[in-house]
């Protein structure tokens, strides 16, 4: 005479829908640890109480609608979550590539949290320079030929500052 009692399906939506919604919010709102903890919990508290219910009491909860539904919505939101971090270091490398060396946009990358408003303090050396005779050399010649001698020499400056690790910031002037 110890028949089992089964769950309403009401609550088998709800849980389905709450297993659901948890990895949803914490892969998108926490770090990956602290994420992936609050999302497995739950999930395991579920089964943990359907088990007890089941053991206990003679309930049947039926766990394969939720733990299906937290099992999708973990994936789908783990998935989101590398993708957008991917393109988002896709994004910072495609625009800081030509002004940052290697070396530094690799620390970037791997620190994000080191990049702070406000900056640190550390020293540095500034390189002013002139190019000897330019001011004639544009006022003789034609733009379509000042421009590719312009774009030779300060493409040769930007390699040598950006291998010895340099910033820069810009070219200016006339």
């Amino acid at each position: 005479g110890d028949f089992l009692k089964g769950v309403p399906s009401g609550w088998i939506w709800f849980f389905t829908i709450v297993l659901s919604l948890i990895p949803a919010w914490a892969m998108q709102k926490l770090s990956g640890f602290k994420g992936s903890a609050v999302t497995v919990v739950p999930v395991l508290v579920f089964l943990a109480v359907a088990w007890g219910l089941f053991d206990q009491a003679s309930v049947w909860v039926p766990v394969v609608a939720p733990t299906t539904g937290w099992l999708l919505a973990f994936t789908s939101s783990t998935v989101l979550r590398f993708t957008g971090e991917e393109r988002q270091k896709r994004q910072l490398r495609k625009t800081f590539q030509n002004y940052l060396s290697a070396n530094i946009m690799e620390e970037m990358l791997k620190n994000p949290d080191a990049m702070q408003m406000g900056g640190t303090r550390k020293e540095i050396t500034v390189m002013f320079t002139d190019i000897r005779g330019f001011t004639t050399f544009c006022e003789k010649n034609e733009p379509e030929t000042v421009g590719p001698v312009l774009n030779e020499l300060l493409e040769v400056a930007s390699e040598v500052i950006i291998r010895h690790d340099g910033t820069l910031d810009k070219y200016i002037g006339d």
